[in-house]
C-alpha cells in the first residue's frame, strides 16, 4: 500500500484522504486548511503541493526526492506562490490583484499552479469577494490552499467551495519521536533532561511548530517558569503547609494581569489532569509530564477538593477578566480553597 505524506506526523487518516484524491486525480480546486498556530498548517500546504507534481510512481507521495519535490519543498518553485499580508495587519484586495491576474497564465513546469494563501482569517471582505469570483469558475490548472487559524473569519460562499482540511492534534509521544528524530536539539534535550522535554511535548498542546520554537533554550525557559509555578501551587494545594508558605506561593505570582491569568489557566489545566486521573487512569493529559508526580498528588487530593479548586479558579479568572483587584482576588481564591 502506498504511503502517503510520511514527513506529517499524526493526521493519519487527512493525509491518506489527501493522498487518495491526488493519486486518484479527484483533488478539490481549493482547500481551507485550519489549525492554530504552529499545526503544521505551511508544512501540509506545501506537501500537498509537492504531491500534485511528484514524478515517483510508486513509494512515497511526495517522495521528497524528485526534481520537482526538492524545488517545492525549498520554495523554489515558481508554480508554487505564496499569498502573504506581510507586515499588515490585514490581507487586502489590492495583495490578490497580482494573484488574480496571474491565474490564466499557464504553469512554467507541472501541470499545476497551486496558492498558498497565508492567515486566511485576515483577508478584508473586498478580497474574500475577489477571491471567490477565482473560486467559482477557477482555471483547471490553478488550486487554491487558504491557511487559516479561524475558519469562522471566512465568508460562508467561501467555506461552500473549499473543504476544510483540519490539523488534529499529536499526541505527546508521536511528537517527542519526531523531535528526537528530525531535531539535534530534540535528541539533545531528552537525554539531558527527560522531563522536560517532555513537557515541551504538553505545552505545545498537540502542536508541532509550537514544540519546535521550545526547542530553543531562550524560548523555553519563560515557558517552564510558567509550568514550575503552576505545579508549585498544585503541590500547595494537596499538601500540608504554613500560612507563611501559602503567602510566599501568592506573592510569587506574576505582577501583570494577563500573565496571572495564563497562570490560573495553566493550574487549571493540572487540575483537569488530577479529575482526569481520578475518574480514569489512562485519560490524555495537558499538564503533567511526570507521571509519578501525578499519581503522588492524586492520592493526596479528593475529588470534592479537585472540583472546588477548579471552580474557584474559574471564578478567579473571570473576576480578574473584569478587572477585578488582582491582589484581592488572588487572597480570595487562597480563603476559598483553603490555603490559609
Amino acid at each position: 500500500m502506498r504511503e502517503y505524506f510520511p514527513e506529517i506526523i499524526g493526521n493519519d487518516g487527512l493525509c491518506a484522504r489527501i493522498g487518495q484524491e491526488i493519486a486518484h486525480h479527484r483533488l478539490s480546486h481549493a482547500y481551507l486548511l485550519v489549525g492554530p498556530p504552529g499545526s503544521g498548517k505551511h508544512t501540509f500546504a506545501r506537501q500537498i503541493a509537492a504531491a500534485l507534481a511528484c514524478e515517483s510512481e510508486d513509494g512515497a507521495l511526495p517522495c521528497g526526492k524528485c526534481a520537482p519535490c526538492r524545488a517545492i519543498l525549498a520554495d523554489q518553485d515558481p508554480d508554487v506562490i505564496t499569498v502573504s499580508r506581510g507586515d499588515r495587519v490585514t490581507l487586502g484586495v489590492e495583495q490578490l490583484r497580482e494573484m488574480l491576474s496571474d491565474l490564466y497564465v499557464a504553469p512554467n513546469w507541472h501541470e499545476d499552479k497551486v496558492y498558498l494563501i497565508e492567515d486566511a482569517e485576515t483577508m478584508t471582505s473586498q478580497a474574500q469577494n475577489a477571491l471567490l469570483k477565482a473560486l467559482e469558475e477557477p482555471p483547471r490548472h490553478v488550486r487554491f490552499l487558504l491557511l487559516t487559524a479561524d475558519e469562522g473569519a471566512m465568508l460562508e460562499t467561501i467555506r461552500s467551495r473549499a473543504p476544510i482540511l483540519r490539523m488534529g492534534y499529536i499526541a505527546p509521544e508521536p511528537m517527542k519521536a519526531y523531535l528526537m528524530r528530525c531535531d539535534r536539539r530534540g535528541a539533545a534535550l531528552a537525554e539531558e533532561n527527560p522531563e522536560e522535554f517532555a513537557s515541551i511535548a504538553l505545552a505545545a498542546d498537540g502542536c508541532i511548530g509550537a514544540a519546535q520554537i521550545l526547542l530553543d533554550a531562550r524560548r523555553r525557559k519563560p515557558v517552564m517558569q510558567k509550568r514550575s509555578a503552576a505545579e508549585e501551587f498544585l503541590s500547595l494545594c494537596v499538601s500540608r503547609h504554613t500560612a507563611q508558605e501559602a503567602l510566599a506561593v501568592l506573592e510569587g505570582f506574576p505582577k501583570k494581569r494577563e500573565e496571572t491569568v495564563e497562570l490560573l489557566e495553566l493550574i487549571s489545566l493540572g487540575v483537569r489532569d488530577l479529575l482526569a486521573r481520578k475518574r480514569a487512569g489512562d485519560a490524555r493529559l495537558c499538564f503533567f509530564a511526570d507521571a509519578a508526580k501525578l499519581a503522588q498528588m492524586t492520592s493526596q487530593i479528593s475529588m470534592s477538593a479537585l472540583f472546588r479548586l477548579a471552580d474557584a479558579l474559574a471564578d478567579t479568572i473571570a473576576a480578574l477578566e473584569r478587572n477585578a483587584n488582582q491582589r484581592l482576588a488572588l487572597l480570595t481564591l487562597a480563603q476559598t480553597i483553603g490555603l490559609f
